[in-house]
């Protein structure tokens, strides 16, 4: 820069070539700059809130807190979480399910579950026998669209309704307009409370049960070995457990609850 400083024209190529440097620099990691992640979650109360009171928000900011970073969550339709922090728009996506890295190169898996996802069949015929997804399909169905399992899972049956929102699925049930609905467990109690469904049936044992995972934009790749750990510190300390029965407490309680 010294030799720069004695021509004036080399010099301004040299300060250009610097901010151009620092520009890339700074926006390849535009929330860490500010200490701040932008994670996209397409889940609803208890699971995901606003306030970040749900079990996963609760979850994930405790794991961010732990590796020195904050965390704003931004909702979005479960389509779009994950094209979104694949485009580095949101520095990552909460709460789904693995092998998705293969589908979105730029997304990184941390190892270790932020929790579980338990599909479950609801409907408002206590005698209705569900055994297994192959069971539903002389039945006319709804799931929410956009999710990788119950999409794989109803692919070909004949009677099948996806809707855009978790709320329309249980107001078509309870309109009957369809006889089941597949959804998450947790999610689906307070969503059929909320459009005053009180005879909703759980079917049990559920359709399936699997691990859900935080996944980062890979500029942010450095960090998911602190985020494993961190969640693996939780688990062992007590505070993952804490916080789940906590949730499933109130699910229970909003079970019984009647409108």
């Amino acid at each position: 820069m010294i030799f720069c400083a004695h021509n004036p024209k080399l010099f301004l190529k040299c300060v250009a070539c610097l901010v151009g440097v620092w520009t890339v620099v700074w926006s390849a990691s535009p929330a860490l700059a500010q200490g701040e992640l932008r994670l996209a979650s397409d889940f609803d109360a208890p699971r995901s809130t606003a306030q970040l009171d749900g079990f996963d928000d609760r979850v994930v900011a405790e794991a961010c807190r732990r590796v020195g970073v904050t965390m704003r969550r931004v909702h979005l339709p479960a389509g779009r979480t994950l094209v979104l922090a694949n485009q580095g728009v949101e520095d990552g996506v909460y709460s789904r399910i693995a092998g998705f890295s293969a589908r979105y190169p730029e997304l990184v898996v941390v190892p270790e579950p932020v929790g579980e996802i338990t599909y479950v069949v609801f409907s408002r015929s206590p005698e209705l026998k569900i055994s297994g997804w192959e069971s539903l399909r002389p039945l006319s169905v709804a799931v929410v669209q956009g999710r990788a399992t119950t999409d794989v899972h109803t692919a070909g049956m004949m009677d099948v309704v996806r809707v855009r929102e978790p709320l329309q699925l249980f107001r078509m049930l309870k309109a009957g307009r369809v006889e089941v609905v597949v959804y998450e467990h947790w999610q689906g109690v307070v969503a059929a409370r909320r459009v005053g469904l009180d005879d909703v049936v759980v079917h049990q044992p559920a359709l399936q049960s699997l691990p859900l995972y935080l996944y980062l934009n890979s500029r942010h790749a450095a960090l998911v070995p602190k985020f494993a750990d961190a969640l693996r510190a939780m688990k062992q300390d007590g505070t993952y457990a804490r916080l789940r029965a906590q949730t499933t407490a109130l699910v229970d309680e909003i079970s019984t609850q009647k409108n």
